[in-house]
């Protein structure tokens, strides 16, 4: 009866996941299948990261949103916008918020008001 127990217990832990990509102890936040994850730097700052292609997205973000489908957020070191589209795994920097689609840039309103430095004014 204990093996039944354990076993059921182990089926309903690993197997009720749509995760293919774990979390380790260092994830805050995890997108799609897991792939796509916010985790502690070694500094204390934040950063997005692909699993799959093992690589930084955005260094020291602060927030992100995430608007249809799209990872929205700002990374502070490298001062860029980025969108990343979890459907096909492409992410995209800007350096200015009007270069983002404009479906998106009210997901990044949100950082231009605490870096309004870091954009420019829209031309009228």
């Amino acid at each position: 009866m204990k093996k039944l127990f354990l076993m059921m217990l182990s089926i309903l832990f690993f197997g009720c996941s749509d995760m293919k990509y774990r979390s380790g102890r260092d994830t805050i936040k995890s997108f799609g299948n897991g792939r796509f994850q916010v985790l502690h730097a070694s500094d204390q700052t934040k950063v997005l990261y692909d699993l799959q292609q093992q690589q930084t997205i955005a260094r020291d973000i602060e927030d992100w949103r995430v608007i249809a489908n799209n990872v929205c957020t700002f990374d502070q070191a490298n001062k860029m916008f980025i969108v990343l589209n979890l459907n096909s795994g492409q992410f995209n920097k800007y350096k200015d918020v009007y270069q983002v689609p404009e479906k998106l840039q009210s997901a990044l309103k949100i950082f231009v008001e605490s870096k309004k430095s870091y954009t420019r004014e829209k031309d009228e």
